[in-house]
């Protein structure tokens, strides 16, 4: 039933997207039309907070541990976004970078691909013992990525497209995406991880993760033992842990092959598997 549904999700996609070519003209829906901005903010201890918002277009954030403490956006964005922006400042230890505007072409553009074109980088420029409480990003419809920073906490969420999360250190991370593929590679925190539509990759775990997908594949990789608990209702799950680990294991499927090693039961650590259709394979490196 799910792969019915998808099916005709797809298909729906497909007729909006040539009608709104037609209709509007491939270079209004395709091409990016926004003007490029670029801005500096100054930044100091009391930052605590960040929060990112966008309704389209890719976010890219990127830390580096240089000293110049200073925040530097770039990209392209819609004029009376640009103001925002260039008018945004650091409020209650609080910085809010809103992207969002309104647009009556931005799911026709989405769905030709076009969102895409538009990117919105942001450097992070830090000391090297600086830690940010929280980081919050919600995209409408976008790829986010992020690349290095200390982060106490860190949620991230994408409607349409994927998270990508590399090199971060920090207490919790919440990553998930209702359709895309999510992507936590060396990232030293615990991890709540979730995907509606799209597979999830968690690369060098170091600390306990909690997995989920509706349907889509699931590939973790421990780096240090932990436990984890994982859900899969459509797509295989595929683990493999730590030499170190030496707790227990209990998986099962209601339709598909299961492949664990003996639990060792040394430690109290339990890696939980379940799927409803798909495989899981377990193995040991």
């Amino acid at each position: 039933m799910k792969r019915v549904l998808l099916n005709i999700l797809a298909i729906g996609c497909i007729v909006v997207g040539v009608g709104g070519m037609l209709f509007f003209g491939m270079d209004t829906v395709v091409k990016s039309q926004l003007p490029s901005y670029q801005h500096s903010i100054a930044i100091n201890a009391d930052l605590k907070r960040i929060e990112i918002m966008a309704n389209e277009g890719a976010v890219d954030v990127t830390w580096k541990l240089d000293g110049l403490n200073k925040i530097e956006l770039s990209g392209q964005a819609h004029e009376e976004t640009i103001k925002k922006i260039k008018h945004t400042t650091l409020q209650n230890q609080t910085l809010e970078l809103d992207y969002k505007h309104n647009d009556d072409l931005q799911w026709i553009r989405m769905i030709n691909l076009g969102t895409y074109d538009r990117k919105h980088t942001i450097v992070i420029h830090t000391t090297q013992e600086f830690i940010l409480e929280q980081l919050n990003g919600r995209l409408s419809a976008g790829t986010f990525t992020m690349q290095g920073g200390k982060i106490n906490d860190l949620s991230v969420k994408s409607e349409l497209g994927s998270v990508i999360v590399k090199e971060v250190q920090g207490q919790q991370a919440n990553l998930s995406s209702d359709a895309g593929k999510v992507v936590a590679d060396n990232v030293d925190a615990k991890l709540d991880v979730s995907a509606a539509l799209g597979t999830i990759d968690l690369i060098d775990t170091t600390q306990n993760v909690t997995v989920d997908a509706d349907a889509g594949s699931i590939f973790i990789e421990q780096k240090r033992p932990h436990s984890a608990k994982v859900s899969s209702s459509l797509g295989s799950i595929e683990i493999k842990v730590s030499p170190e680990y030496e707790g227990s294991y209990a998986a099962s499927s209601n339709l598909g092959s299961v492949d664990v090693p003996l639990s060792k039961g040394k430690s109290d650590q339990l890696i939980q598997v379940r799927a409803d259709a798909g495989s899981i394979n377990i193995v040991e490196k």
